[in-house]
């Protein structure tokens, strides 16, 4: 799992969603906490946690918001030691990306991509640069239409939504940028479904499919289903992912600092 680790099956698969500050669905400080568990048949065990997190910064004397989700295995999970972070800082009124990084430490292995993002124009110029231990390894500038947004990113604009716009079954593109590649991707809008977390919460969900085209990074057809709470936050609480061998879940366990209220809990754990 060199190339992004246990993040890119927690985020890679989001869709892309233009956003206004007054629409933004979240806000500073809010902290998501997630379980992330491994299956295998009738076997599953808790493998990793995760906290999905937003704060206040600045970023060249601009206001700005710092997007973070940091992964770790837990200790019992020996399969693999990873210490995963997806960050960015984007604007705080449009969450265009002035900066993204992904940081992979697992086993002896340890990556560092930066991408510097400029705006001008209708246009995008990422400069991709990527780190090892012993320094710089890779350093290149690409140029794209407005849209792409860095992985993390989508996280935030996949929140701001307008549901009473979904219409079932219908797919929508997904494109963005991860590491030194571009991926034009699209995401099925399924339902409504009701589920129960792992703590005992049951939520009201939208229920969301990302649809991989042929000769995309994990084949083609929809290997990740998505469900978000059915209210303003619309907050990712539980995603599941196919593997070649199993799967991957990760379960919201613990939200706090949430902008609105969660109308979507159906019952308390």
């Amino acid at each position: 799992m060199k190339k992004g680790g246990i993040l890119f099956f927690l985020l890679a698969f989001m869709f892309q969603h233009n956003a206004v500050a007054q629409q933004f669905s979240f806000q500073p400080g809010e902290n998501i906490q997630y379980t992330v568990s491994f299956s295998l048949g009738f076997i599953s065990m808790k493998a990793a946690q995760a906290n999905l997190t937003v704060n206040n910064c600045q970023y060249e004397g601009k206001d700005a918001l710092k997007l973070e989700l940091a992964a770790k295995t837990i200790k019992a999970f020996k399969s693999f030691n990873i210490r995963d972070t997806l960050r960015a800082v984007a604007d705080a009124q449009t969450l265009e990306t002035y900066f993204a990084q992904q940081q992979t430490h697992e086993d002896n292995y340890y990556s560092s991509v930066q991408t510097k993002f400029s705006h001008e124009g209708g246009k995008v110029k990422a400069e991709v640069k990527k780190f090892k231990r012993d320094g710089l390894k890779r350093d290149t500038t690409m140029y794209f239409d407005k849209g792409y947004y860095d992985v993390i990113s989508i996280l935030y604009n996949i929140r701001n939504i307008d549901a009473s716009k979904l219409v079932k079954g219908q797919k929508y593109p997904m494109p963005f940028l991860f590491a030194f590649d571009k991926y034009d991707l699209y995401w099925r809008y399924i339902g409504k479904e009701k589920i129960k977390l792992k703590n005992g919460e049951t939520y009201n969900c939208l229920k969301v499919c990302p649809y991989m085209t042929e000769g995309s990074l994990f084949g083609k057809g929809e290997v990740m289903t998505i469900w978000l709470t059915d209210d303003e936050n619309h907050i990712p609480v539980l995603i599941e992912s196919k593997l070649k061998v199993g799967s991957i879940k990760a379960y919201a366990e613990n939200i706090k600092g949430n902008k609105y209220p969660l109308t979507s809990l159906v019952s308390k754990k």
